[in-house]
């Protein structure tokens, strides 16, 4: 390669970069105007995502169905939950097709997606991983990531059982929970419960038909030793 020819190689990526610069700041100037325009109602949650040439976005408010006026609803818009918080999309701060109830393109499945990865981009303390289904609380995604998050975020462990693919989720107990008839166990001389929204081992999930107290009892004992976590089961 000549001296001519790296000089014109050099001056085409100036070129570009210099191109580049403005449609990036045109970008990030779209995205200020979204988080201040969703945020109006003290209850929006703008998500998006940014890459060289494009940008995703979504903004999310509050519903409350006790409300008699809210700017979106189940009705006219696609919502999730987040914790025990409905959340919608606002059409009008929104460029995700599969999102808007109004576009042929319109899915709630692939609409659920995208917000669950926007959300793990900048959702606010970790949003993503509190997010289901409206109205029936499902989770959009089956991720053992995802799950370890939520349990630890709640202050619990997750016990393994052999893969990353098998795991019990274990709160600590605040005195607040019904646990009647559940199994109750001590980790470090503190007593925890089975979470059963995190937890995918069938036999030690109250949810599934397949649940077996036995069982699960003989299994936590089973994962304490093979993790050297001292655990104690109390039936």
């Amino acid at each position: 390669m000549n001296f001519k020819t790296i000089f014109s190689v050099a001056i085409l990526a100036l070129v570009a970069s210099v191109n580049a610069a403005p449609h990036r700041r045109s970008l990030e100037d779209q995205i200020a105007t979204i988080k201040k325009e969703c945020r109006s109602d003290n209850e929006g949650k703008a998500i998006f995502k940014m890459t060289d040439d494009d940008l995703v976005y979504a903004c999310l408010r509050g519903y409350d169905s006790n409300k008699k006026f809210n700017v979106v609803t189940p009705n006219n818009s696609a919502c999730f939950y987040f914790d025990e918080k409905v959340f919608c999309i606002d059409d009008d701060h929104s460029n995700i097709e599969e999102c808007s109830k109004s576009h042929v393109k319109y899915n709630y499945e692939i609409c659920g997606r995208y917000v669950l990865n926007l959300t793990r981009f900048n959702g606010p303390n970790h949003l993503y991983a509190r997010l289901r289904n409206y109205p029936d609380k499902s989770k959009i995604e089956l991720n053992p990531r995802i799950d370890a998050e939520e349990c630890k975020e709640k202050g619990g462990i997750q016990l393994k059982y052999q893969n990353v693919f098998q795991y019990i989720c274990v709160l600590p107990d605040s005195g607040k929970e019904d646990l009647g008839n559940k199994i109750i166990l001590t980790i470090d001389e503190k007593p925890y419960y089975i979470y059963n929204d995190n937890t995918n081992i069938e036999l030690c999930n109250e949810t599934s038909q397949s649940y077996n107290k036995e069982q699960c009892l003989f299994l936590i004992n089973l994962i304490g030793k093979t993790d050297d976590i001292n655990v104690k089961t109390i039936n």
